[in-house]
């Protein structure tokens, strides 16, 4: 299947020669590169190229087609399931009135759909697990009721307002 993809992917910051003898220095650099909080289309398609081998044109097409593929399913209102990960599902909410916290007015919010993001119980319990070493406690040790009570929800909703379609 051949992909066609307009899309130019930003640069990544620092550079690595590949005839480098030390995988060392390549491990250092995706490490770098990853260690941000914000995962971007350049780092998958990056990750995709060193691990699978694609070329970085081959990865960008996979991601830019990946991320197309999803986006496109919700605009149409149909639910994605990406197993072990996520189900993102768009809801439709109604009118209702809402207040400025600021003046105490009463406003009319419109009628939307957003789109809302479930983690899987898999991705959860990565989460809790990750956070439970960062803590420096054994996945099945007691956690402190702070922990429990932090990650006893980890359900995450994000409203985005889909655009409509007439």
């Amino acid at each position: 299947m051949q992909v066609q993809s307009s899309a130019k992917m930003p640069a990544t910051s620092g550079s690595f020669a590949a005839s480098s003898s030390s995988q060392h220095d390549m491990q250092l650099y995706l490490v770098g590169m990853m260690s941000g909080k914000t995962v971007t289309r350049a780092h998958l398609v990056e990750r995709i190229f060193r691990k699978v081998g694609f070329s970085r044109t081959e990865s960008a097409e996979l991601v830019e087609t990946v991320i197309d593929e999803v986006c496109n399913a919700i605009e149409r209102g149909e639910i994605v399931k990406l197993s072990s990960f996520a189900t993102f599902q768009v809801r439709h909410k109604n009118e209702r009135i809402g207040r400025n916290p600021k003046t105490g007015e009463e406003v009319p919010i419109s009628p939307r759909r957003v789109v809302t993001f479930k983690a899987s119980n898999v991705l959860k319990q990565r989460v809790l697990k990750a956070h439970l070493s960062r803590k420096g406690q054994k996945e099945g040790g007691v956690p402190n009721s702070a922990t429990s009570r932090s990650f006893q929800f980890v359900t995450v909703k994000v409203a985005v307002r889909v655009a409509r379609r007439d």
